[in-house]
């Protein structure tokens, strides 16, 4: 079949899994030697244009189940809206 830009895309972000995931499961034990009882968690994701590609989670989802967070899990927003009020105060400025 014919490769479009946009599969081609895909495969290649698809190749790039295994060592994007080894990479951050690095840094998360790194971060938190003793496992997942010890640290906080976390969850990355992959979107493309027509949404979620994939998602990993590291971490407990809740400390006092064993369960790991995923692509579901809430978390508090805390104080990243400083960053983006940051981010569109710059935008603004721009313009």
């Amino acid at each position: 079949g014919v490769v479009t830009p946009q599969l081609d895309r895909r495969l290649r972000i698809l190749g790039a899994l295994p060592a994007i995931q080894q990479d951050l499961y690095q840094r998360w034990s790194t971060m938190f030697p003793n496992g997942a009882s010890a640290g906080p968690s976390m969850t990355y994701g992959l979107v493309l244009d027509d949404g979620l590609l994939y998602s990993q989670g590291f971490g407990p989802r809740d400390p006092s189940a064993p369960a790991w967070a995923d692509e579901d899990t809430v978390y508090r927003i805390g104080s990243i809206t400083k960053t983006f009020t940051g981010a569109a105060l710059l935008g603004m400025m721009d313009q």
